[in-house]
Order: structure tokens, then sequence, then C-alpha cells
């Protein structure tokens, strides 16, 4: 009996540590390029990850770390002597889609971890970049065609007759989210020229221009 309390005390204190069992024989959910972005969090600022080999460069603030996959969608700073951050894990969440949407990170003892929202792509914030995307798309049985137009410099509008303008949220590659419509994206879909050809939804047929 007090052999095994001696155990479940110095087991406990590993993980108080840092020090968890490695679960073998795992992988992500997602390709490596899908977890690459920026994530935010309006008191501790912008995580960003970029590719670094096999595994992912993390910056937040001034500090860069290499970080590896340690299991499922959990990755961690090596065990590196003299670091701060060694072992520290990153931890990937998916939205309702299945798309990569927040990270957290262990940045205070006192507290629960840190959440980071993903950011949308900087491009699909350049209004050059995303005009591209404007015109009229045909719908399947539908014999009058959809308009999505720019509002500002920044915004898309989707507009359909008789019914209120939709505006367009940005997320990553040429992807866009409905607003108010939650889990409804839109991809705009473009050819080698880069000319807009088609713009799949999650929820309707595909629209043609």
């Amino acid at each position: 009996m007090q052999m095994e309390i001696k155990a479940r005390e110095s087991e406990q204190e590993a993980k108080d540590k840092g020090y968890v069992p490695h679960k073998t024989n795992t992988h992500p959910s997602h390709d490596l390029k899908d977890y690459l972005g920026e994530y935010g969090h309006p008191g501790y600022g912008v995580v960003s990850v970029t590719a670094d080999g096999s595994g992912f460069r993390l910056q937040i603030n001034k500090i860069t770390r290499s970080v590896t996959h340690l299991y499922y969608d959990v990755f961690q700073i090596p065990d590196t002597p003299f670091d701060d951050f060694a072992k520290l894990k990153v931890s990937f969440f998916s939205d309702a889609n299945g798309d990569i949407s927040s990270l957290s990170l262990p940045l205070e003892t006192s507290v629960k971890d840190i959440v980071f929202t993903r950011l949308p792509d900087r491009q699909l914030t350049d209004r050059d970049f995303i005009r591209a995307f404007t015109g009229q798309y045909e719908v399947p049985g539908n014999p009058t065609p959809l308009t999505v137009s720019l509002r500002g410099d920044h915004t898309l509008v989707l507009s359909s007759p008789g019914a209120p303008d939709l505006e367009l949220l940005p997320k990553r590659g040429t992807a866009f989210e409905v607003k108010d419509e939650n889990g409804v994206i839109i991809e705009f879909k473009q050819d080698a020229n880069g000319k807009t050809i088609e713009v799949p939804s999650t929820t309707t047929a595909p629209w043609r221009c």
C-alpha cells in the first residue's frame, strides 16, 4: 500500500514538472501546413506559427522557439538546458468544420492555458487580392446569378435578389465565412492564371461564373 502511494506521488510530481508520458504512434489530425498562421489574444498579442522542417517555429512577441510534435494535436518546445520555455506545450483545436481555429499556451502558472484565436490570412484583407473575387456567379437551378462585390476597401459582400446582403468574413487561403451563418464557408477557386472560376459553399451547390 505504501509503495502504491509513493508511486502515485511520484507520478503526480512528474506531471507537475511537465514530464507527461509520451503517447506513441499518434499523428496530427491535419497536414502541418494547416496549422501555420497567426493566432491572436487581446492581452498577450499574436502568436505566429511558421514551418520549420518537420515541425514548427513559434514566435510570440520577440520570443522564438522551435516546436516538435508530441502527440495528437499537441506540440512541444524541446527540453533544452537553461531554456525557461523548455517542454512548454502548444495545443491546437479545431472548429465545427474541422479547421484549426485556435491554440493554447500555458503562459501563467496561476491561470488556465491562454487561448489564442486564429487570425485571418493577411492576404484576405488586401484590397487588390480580394477584388479578384468580385463578379457574378451562377447557381445551378437558379436563373438569377449571385453577386459578390467589394464594400469599402476590405469587405466582400454576397448579394441575392430579394434577400439581405451577406458579409463575407476572411478566414484563410481563399476561404471566407458567411457572417451570422455559423459554419457556412465559401471558398473561391482560381485557375493557374489567378482567374476566379468557381465558388463552392459548404451548404449549397457550386457557384460558377
